[in-house]
Protein backbone atom coordinates (compact mmCIF):
# COMPACT_ATOMS: atom_id res chain seq x y z
CA UNK A 1 0.00 0.00 0.00
CA UNK A 2 3.05 2.32 1.01
CA UNK A 3 4.14 2.23 -3.03
CA UNK A 4 0.89 2.86 -4.05
CA UNK A 5 -0.13 5.62 -2.65
CA UNK A 6 4.22 7.11 -2.80
CA UNK A 7 4.24 6.17 -6.65
CA UNK A 8 1.17 6.31 -8.03
CA UNK A 9 -1.14 8.69 -5.97
CA UNK A 10 1.76 11.10 -4.58
CA UNK A 11 0.10 11.07 -0.89
CA UNK A 12 3.41 10.96 0.81
CA UNK A 13 2.37 11.34 4.26
CA UNK A 14 -0.07 8.10 3.94
CA UNK A 15 2.68 6.10 2.35
CA UNK A 16 5.06 7.21 5.08
CA UNK A 17 2.54 5.27 8.02
CA UNK A 18 2.03 2.66 5.65
CA UNK A 19 6.06 1.96 5.03
CA UNK A 20 6.61 2.52 8.84
CA UNK A 21 3.80 -0.15 9.85
CA UNK A 22 5.56 -2.60 7.51
CA UNK A 23 8.72 -2.17 8.70
CA UNK A 24 7.24 -2.88 12.37
CA UNK A 25 5.26 -5.73 11.05
CA UNK A 26 7.89 -7.37 9.17
CA UNK A 27 11.61 -5.75 9.94
CA UNK A 28 12.93 -8.70 7.99
CA UNK A 29 11.35 -7.52 4.59
CA UNK A 30 14.57 -6.55 2.16
CA UNK A 31 12.50 -4.67 -0.38
CA UNK A 32 10.23 -1.82 2.03
CA UNK A 33 13.77 0.12 3.04
CA UNK A 34 14.63 0.59 -0.60
CA UNK A 35 11.10 1.85 -1.50
CA UNK A 36 10.74 3.76 1.68
CA UNK A 37 13.66 5.70 1.31
CA UNK A 38 12.55 6.64 -2.10
CA UNK A 39 9.10 8.00 -0.57
CA UNK A 40 11.16 9.53 2.12
CA UNK A 41 13.43 11.56 -0.80
CA UNK A 42 10.55 12.25 -2.89
CA UNK A 43 8.68 13.86 -0.12
CA UNK A 44 12.14 16.11 0.83
CA UNK A 45 12.20 14.44 4.55
CA UNK A 46 16.00 14.23 3.77
CA UNK A 47 17.02 13.47 7.65
CA UNK A 48 14.87 10.39 7.81
CA UNK A 49 15.97 9.16 4.94
CA UNK A 50 19.55 9.53 6.05
CA UNK A 51 18.64 7.28 9.11
CA UNK A 52 16.84 4.39 6.62
CA UNK A 53 19.85 4.49 4.84
CA UNK A 54 22.15 4.36 7.76
CA UNK A 55 19.95 1.44 9.21
CA UNK A 56 19.37 -0.72 6.00
CA UNK A 57 22.85 -0.41 5.18
CA UNK A 58 23.14 -2.97 8.27
CA UNK A 59 20.55 -5.23 7.00
CA UNK A 60 22.11 -8.62 6.32
CA UNK A 61 21.25 -9.75 2.40
CA UNK A 62 19.87 -5.97 1.49
CA UNK A 63 20.70 -5.09 -2.26
CA UNK A 64 23.44 -2.12 -0.63
CA UNK A 65 24.00 -1.23 -4.39
CA UNK A 66 20.51 0.32 -4.92
CA UNK A 67 20.90 1.60 -0.83
CA UNK A 68 24.03 3.82 -1.94
CA UNK A 69 22.46 4.80 -5.17
CA UNK A 70 19.63 6.53 -2.92
CA UNK A 71 22.13 7.48 -0.55
CA UNK A 72 24.24 9.43 -3.29
CA UNK A 73 20.64 10.98 -4.42
CA UNK A 74 20.50 12.37 -1.14
CA UNK A 75 23.80 14.04 -1.34
CA UNK A 76 23.01 15.26 -4.96
CA UNK A 77 19.86 16.81 -3.55
CA UNK A 78 22.04 18.67 -0.40
CA UNK A 79 23.90 19.75 -3.41
CA UNK A 80 27.33 17.51 -2.08
CA UNK A 81 28.10 16.19 -5.44
CA UNK A 82 31.40 15.14 -4.38
CA UNK A 83 29.77 12.70 -1.20
CA UNK A 84 27.76 12.26 -3.73
CA UNK A 85 30.46 10.56 -6.61
CA UNK A 86 31.89 8.49 -3.39
CA UNK A 87 28.76 6.79 -2.87
CA UNK A 88 28.11 5.63 -6.71
CA UNK A 89 31.59 4.42 -6.68
CA UNK A 90 30.84 2.42 -3.46
CA UNK A 91 27.59 1.27 -5.06
CA UNK A 92 29.75 0.05 -8.12
CA UNK A 93 30.96 -2.52 -5.69
CA UNK A 94 27.84 -3.87 -5.51
CA UNK A 95 26.61 -4.10 -8.91
CA UNK A 96 26.58 -7.49 -10.18
CA UNK A 97 25.11 -6.97 -13.83
CA UNK A 98 26.17 -4.61 -16.59
CA UNK A 99 23.00 -2.81 -16.87
CA UNK A 100 23.52 -1.42 -13.32
CA UNK A 101 27.00 -0.74 -14.24
CA UNK A 102 25.95 1.06 -17.00
CA UNK A 103 23.16 2.89 -14.96
CA UNK A 104 26.07 3.98 -12.39
CA UNK A 105 28.15 5.40 -15.03
CA UNK A 106 25.19 7.50 -16.40
CA UNK A 107 24.58 8.42 -13.32
CA UNK A 108 28.21 9.74 -12.57
CA UNK A 109 28.58 11.83 -15.48
CA UNK A 110 25.33 13.58 -14.52
CA UNK A 111 26.60 14.28 -11.50
CA UNK A 112 29.99 15.85 -12.87
CA UNK A 113 27.89 18.29 -15.08
CA UNK A 114 26.42 19.46 -11.95
CA UNK A 115 29.46 19.82 -10.55
CA UNK A 116 30.54 23.85 -10.76
CA UNK A 117 33.37 24.64 -13.09
CA UNK A 118 36.99 25.73 -11.58
CA UNK A 119 37.48 29.30 -13.76
CA UNK A 120 40.64 29.54 -15.10
CA UNK A 121 41.94 32.56 -13.50
CA UNK A 122 41.20 30.63 -10.22
CA UNK A 123 43.22 27.82 -11.38
CA UNK A 124 46.28 30.24 -12.51
CA UNK A 125 46.05 32.00 -8.52
CA UNK A 126 46.69 28.24 -7.36
CA UNK A 127 49.66 27.76 -9.47
CA UNK A 128 50.87 30.62 -8.75
CA UNK A 129 50.65 30.56 -5.35
CA UNK A 130 52.36 26.99 -5.48
CA UNK A 131 55.20 28.94 -7.10
CA UNK A 132 55.32 31.14 -4.62
CA UNK A 133 55.83 28.56 -1.65
CA UNK A 134 58.85 26.61 -3.43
Amino acid sequence: MGRIYSEMLNDYEKAKLYFEEAMQCDVTNLKTPKYYIKCLLDNEDLQEAEKLITYSLKIKGIDKCRILIHKAHLSEIKMDFKKALENLKKAKNFAYDQSMLDFLKSKEKLIKEKMPKKSKTACKRKNEKKKETQ
